[in-house]
């Protein structure tokens, strides 16, 4: 294998991470936002949980516990900023599944995130058509 099979390979494989994480990413919110069911959930404990790679993030691992069709329910929400014990979370959670929930702060309004999953679709989509394209041009 030449050196610009491995390149197209690379290219293709940035373009299909970059376009389907995002498009995942939507979907998952979209499910939430039909299916889950929304209550109140109550920080019990706060964990601090530091991420991989170079840049070593902080992340806060927060025990909710809420009441689930009347069975009190517990599950662990994760977030970039600590919240105190005895916040209350608006979630939404899955009825089949009530322990999968999602912070209703992030379906509600437009995120940072929504923004950067944008950008990583079109990153992606682009890396794709070039991809395709140095395939017929190599």
């Amino acid at each position: 294998m030449d050196d610009n099979h491995i390149v197209r390979l690379i290219v293709f494989i940035f373009g299909v991470v970059f376009f389907i994480m995002p498009i995942y990413h939507f979907w998952q919110r979209k499910f939430f936002a039909k299916n889950g069911i929304r209550t109140k959930a109550t920080v019990t404990d706060v964990k601090t949980r530091i991420g991989g790679g170079k840049r070593r993030r902080i992340y806060y691992a927060h025990t909710l516990e809420y009441q689930a069709d009347g069975v009190h329910t517990t599950s662990e929400l994760i977030e970039s900023y600590p919240r105190d014990v005895g916040y209350e979370y608006n979630i939404l959670y899955i009825p089949d599944k009530p322990e999968k929930i999602m912070n209703a702060e992030h379906i509600d309004k437009v995120t940072k995130e929504n923004v950067f999953c944008g950008v990583f679709i079109v990153i992606g989509a682009i890396l794709l058509i070039i991809s395709v394209i140095m395939f017929f041009i190599y």
